[in-house]
């Protein structure tokens, strides 16, 4: 009995073979010509990205309130309710229902006591404070400059966010877009998306010398706005870009880093913490 697996391959004519070498031929040179016609540089066809801007955080001028309160103490969580307090109370700045960005240091893989991020006591003063205005979420992130899952753990941030009721927000490649910073230095920026969903933005860096800046305040944190933050630290941090003089008042500080603009980012309010006391402003 003859295998079913003993076949024989169909026979082929030598004209058959010419015509079917032909018709493949052409198929390839026709694959040929349209990708030579057709060719672009792009690998694929790209749509314009829309570059967006902030928005404006900052609430309306009250003349009943002062626009920067000075609390001393040892407790973070008081210290944080009474500057609060003395600048109108939470309820001022965060309306019920809105989304709350919380954008503390947490650049560093460093335990609390090292101090080189924001007291972890503080951000979750503040987190309590704005759930407690009735904000619908309370969002804490930042661009870290080593592994954010290990600095957010390590600097006990993230355990007291989550403690307080917010919500941890760790940015990845996919979470940043085209932003206009309105800068002399740095103009058109990738930024995280997460500044552009809140719908009311809270400052929280942490006071530290620096060795180019020499300070690190309010500004400069938020050159961890952006995916490439080693870029905008060097170009808002260099001498030659380190400071230009402007108008001293209360809307403005007397000095400022030329990579920014001051119209910028506009937090609705932005805490400086010291070891010992707290400062809350206006910015």
């Amino acid at each position: 009995m003859p295998s079913k697996n003993n076949k024989r391959e169909p026979y082929i004519s030598r004209r058959q073979f010419l015509l079917k070498t032909a018709a493949t031929c052409g198929l390839a040179a026709t694959a040929g010509v349209w990708g030579y016609v057709f060719y672009s540089k792009e690998p694929v066809r790209r749509s314009e990205s829309k570059i967006l801007t902030f928005k404006d955080f900052r609430v309306k001028d009250n003349t009943v309130y002062p626009n920067l309160a000075v609390v001393h103490g040892q407790d973070a969580e008081k210290m944080v309710r009474a500057a609060i307090e003395k600048i109108g109370g939470m309820g001022r700045f965060v309306n019920p229902g809105e989304k709350v960005l919380l954008k503390p240091n947490v650049s560093w893989d460093r335990q609390p006591e090292q101090a080189a991020n924001t007291n972890p006591a503080v951000v979750a003063a503040v987190v309590r404070l704005c759930l407690e205005a009735r904000a619908s979420e309370v969002w804490v992130t930042d661009v870290s400059v080593n592994d954010p899952y290990r600095c957010f753990a390590r600097s006990g941030i993230e355990n007291a966010v989550k403690k307080a009721g917010g919500k941890i927000r760790l940015t990845t490649e996919n979470d940043f877009v085209l932003t206009d910073l309105k800068g002399e230095s740095l103009k058109v920026w990738p930024v995280s998306s997460f500044y552009h969903q809140a719908d009311k933005l809270i400052n929280l860096p942490i006071v530290k010398n620096h060795s180019l800046s020499k300070c690190t305040m309010a500004m400069r944190t938020f050159t961890a706005l952006s995916a490439d933050r080693g870029t905008a630290c060097i170009r808002t941090s260099t001498p030659r870009l380190l400071t230009s003089p402007v108008r001293s008042d209360r809307h403005s500080p007397s000095w400022m880093p030329l990579g920014y603009s001051r119209e910028t980012v506009r937090p609705a309010v932005t805490s400086r913490t010291f070891p010992w006391r707290t400062l809350l402003s206006l910015e």
